[in-house]
């Protein structure tokens, strides 16, 4: 298992490279209405931070069986995408990232819209750490952003922290191609469940490196299933209890927070 600072506001830990890695399908892609795109959709790629398959949509983070079993409250917050990242690399010179959100509150009053609703780009050349690229702000709740890394490097796109999202679809020229790691590769890494409330949720942050759990998981090498209700993780001893369904390397609770 990999071992990282939590001191730093940078990620910085060195991990293998995703070498093992499989080419999407272009057939599965849809044609941009431009005639030069293809887009791809999010779910196709090797996607972390999704502790249960049977989810009511591929972007809830409770399973199905927990509808009517969790508070109301908590079950509107497994709705947000917290958590959830995607690796790829392309050949393409430039990427398109289309992400419709669930709700139409952007921002919070102490949290910024790129935290709430935005999306964060991380590259990794050569083998070299993690480091933030550059984030996707949102305007509505149909948004856009074009990124332009360097050719070739790996990337990690995490998606929202405080909201949920209908759809999301990564965009590159028709003539390129676009990879992601392949199942059995993901099957190799450590897994971690790291169960808390909204410290570990992303409260307050405005980018993801910012976020203990997150630095643990595709910044590090590690399969992280963040389960985080904000002020609510005190209140639904039944999500300690969904957790025990999975089988990690270990688990993770911080202590609690005034207010959680």
């Amino acid at each position: 298992m990999t071992i990282i600072s939590v001191a730093s506001s940078r990620p910085t830990t060195v991990v293998p490279s995703l070498v093992s890695t499989e080419k999407l399908d272009p057939q599965k892609a849809t044609p941009g209405l431009d005639g030069t795109t293809r887009w791809y959709d999010f779910a196709d790629f090797a996607v972390e931070g999704k502790g249960w398959a049977d989810t009511l949509s591929f972007y809830d983070r409770l399973p199905a069986k927990a509808k009517g079993k969790a508070p109301g409250d908590v079950w509107m917050f497994g709705h947000c995408t917290a958590g959830f990242c995607a690796y790829f690399s392309t050949d393409a010179p430039a990427i398109q990232v289309r992400w419709t959100l669930l709700n139409d509150a952007l921002a919070m009053l102490h949290i910024p819209a790129t935290g709430v609703s935005g999306i964060d780009l991380y590259i990794r050349e050569e083998n070299g750490p993690w480091r933030f690229f550059n984030n996707g702000r949102p305007e509505t709740t149909v948004n856009s952003m074009t990124f332009s890394p360097p050719v070739g490097c790996e990337c990690l796109l995490y998606l929202p922290l405080y909201n949920g999202v209908k759809s999301v679809a990564i965009g590159i020229p028709r003539d390129c191609s676009i990879s992601t790691p392949s199942a059995a590769s993901l099957r190799r890494r450590k897994t971690v469940v790291y169960y808390g409330t909204s410290i570990v949720q992303g409260g307050y942050a405005s980018q993801r490196h910012f976020i203990t759990i997150l630095k643990m998981s595709g910044l590090a090498g590690l399969a992280a299933r963040p389960g985080a209700w904000s002020s609510r993780g005190a209140k639904t001893p039944n999500i300690p209890a969904e957790t025990g369904n999975m089988t990690p390397e270990a688990r993770m609770r911080p202590t609690s927070f005034a207010g959680s």
